[in-house]
Formats: structure tokens, sequence, C-alpha cells
């Protein structure tokens, strides 16, 4: 039971909430991310009486900074080392170091396969070194924002 429920944690708090962000600043452009409440329905038309075909109908500079301050500060990812693949745990036991080698092992192939099936796909880190500025966007160890 513990397993399983460290699993599903790990999964939740790195895998799925690193990727959630990942697709979040790289798949929407800033533009389109409203993160302001408004009291009135957007309009529909833009000042010519012509459909909305540009951003600023709808939003104005405000609106603009606050997006991409957040999409900075929230929502690109700023993965710290140890991201998920470097993170070593400090076992006594030979049975789970052995444990930990075929589990970032797996990681890795899982990764590799899903970076070759979804260009978009967080990467877990493989052939990135953190020295590299791309590892900032590798999968975390655990929640780092």
């Amino acid at each position: 039971m513990l397993a399983k429920a460290l699993a599903i944690y790990m999964w939740d708090v790195t895998v799925s909430h690193g990727a959630d962000h990942f697709g979040f600043a790289n798949d929407i452009p800033t533009a389109y991310k409203f993160l302001r409440v408004r009291r009135h329905k957007p309009p529909t038309y833009g000042a010519s009486g012509d459909a909305i075909q540009y951003v600023s109908e709808v939003c104005d500079p405000d609106d603009v900074y606050r997006t991409e301050m957040a999409q900075e500060m929230f929502f690109s990812a700023w993965t710290m080392w140890p991201n998920l693949n470097d993170t070593a745990y400090p076992f006594t036991s030979p049975e789970l170091l052995t444990t930990q080698i075929r589990f970032h092992s797996d990681l890795k192939a899982i990764s590799d396969k899903a970076v070759r099936a979804m260009p978009n796909f967080m990467p877990l880190g493989s052939g990135i070194t953190k020295d590299n500025d791309q590892y900032r966007w590798t999968i975390p160890s655990s929640i780092q924002y």
C-alpha cells in the first residue's frame, strides 16, 4: 500500500503537475491566457463593428503585462537540480539501490518513447545536463515552483 501511495503521489505532484505547467506554458500562446475575471461578458464585436480579430480588442496592456508575469512566475517550468531523473535516494539496502537504478532506467525508456510519439511532451532529461539551459524544461523531482 505504501509503495502504491508513493507512486501515485510522485505521479501526481511530479510528472502530471509538471506536465500541466509545461503544456499550459508552451502550447497556449500568452495572449490567449486570460487570467482576470470580468464582471461583464467580453465583446463579440470590435470597435469597428466587425468580429473581434485581435487580442487588443478584448484586453488592455495591463492584462497582457499580468499574463506575461504569470507565464514566467507560475506556468513556465523552472526545474532546479536535481530533477526527477537525477534524484538519488540514500538507500543502504543493495536490493533498494538496484530498484532505484531500474526505476531510473524505466523512467528514461518511458520518457524517450513519449517524446518520440509526442514532441511537446515534457522531457525527463535524457541527454540534458544541469548546466544546459534546456534542463529547466525537464520533469521536476517534486513541485519546485
